[in-house]
């Protein structure tokens, strides 16, 4: 009874713990595109989370592959992980979280918020409406 108490402690602070912490760590982003909120999505009023894996080669990303979210918020998602710069970076693999999201907290400016490598926030106001 100890011994399956002990094996299911070990499996739940597996799973508390991040898979690719310690690649995150090594990797400098060094420049990176300001990102920006989709038209169409915004007009369209989309907004979510999109992950996505990416491995490391070099000073760029070799493979960026989305894990989940919208299609129309996916596409932007690649297209500015594709301007940062890296830095000293071993091959590895990691995960990068973008949070898109239309509130009128914005106070009439989008903002972006990046916390590299791992995190960035999209913040746009509604669009004005048309009568």
């Amino acid at each position: 009874m100890r011994h399956s108490a002990f094996v299911l402690a070990l499996l739940l602070s597996a799973r508390c713990h991040p898979v690719f912490a310690a690649s995150e760590a090594t990797t400098t982003v060094t420049k990176a595109g300001v990102p920006f909120y989709p038209p169409l999505a915004r007009t369209a009023l989309v907004q979510g989370v999109v992950v996505a894996e990416v491995t490391t080669s070099g000073e760029a990303f070799g493979a960026i592959k989305i894990v989940s979210g919208h299609p129309l918020l996916s596409a932007a998602v690649t297209q500015n992980l594709r301007t940062w710069v890296l830095v000293n970076s071993p091959t590895t693999t990691f995960r990068v979280t973008y949070r898109y999201k239309i509130a009128d907290s914005c106070k009439g400016k989008p903002s972006v918020t990046m916390d590299l490598p791992t995190d960035v926030s999209i913040c746009s106001p509604p669009n004005p409406l048309v009568y």
